[in-house]
């Protein structure tokens, strides 16, 4: 029993706070997008290259689903501690890593050899 009397819930599920910030990779793939549309044009450069597709796009495409996977247990775990291990380990990441891939993938095309 909490202290107003109410019977304590036993299960813990994420409220709206948990699930937009779950979702801040793609809010923020979206945003960048939309509001700076040259910002990622050196991720569909070749070379480098993944069996014909530019790799920058294979980045962002793995990035994302990283992303979703952290979204979708945070989504449905009823435990704030795998919750918060999601977050840290997929949804945040995520976020920061998508800022630096179009500036690696220049870094990449330099290193190549000739």
């Amino acid at each position: 029993m909490t202290l107003d009397g109410r019977k304590a819930s036993s299960t813990w599920r994420a409220n709206r706070t948990w699930k937009t910030i779950s979702l801040l990779p793609f809010i923020e793939a979206l945003a960048i997008q939309v509001l700076s549309m040259t910002y990622f044009s050196p991720m569909f450069a070749k070379p480098p290259d993944w069996l014909g597709i530019p790799f920058g796009l294979v980045l962002e495409v793995l990035l994302l689903g990283w992303a979703a996977l952290g979204a979708a247990v945070i989504w449905t775990t009823r435990s704030p501690a795998k919750a918060t291990i999601a977050l840290v380990v997929t949804s945040g990441p995520a976020s920061v890593l998508q800022l630096f891939i179009p500036a690696l993938i220049p870094q990449m095309t330099h290193n190549l050899p000739v």
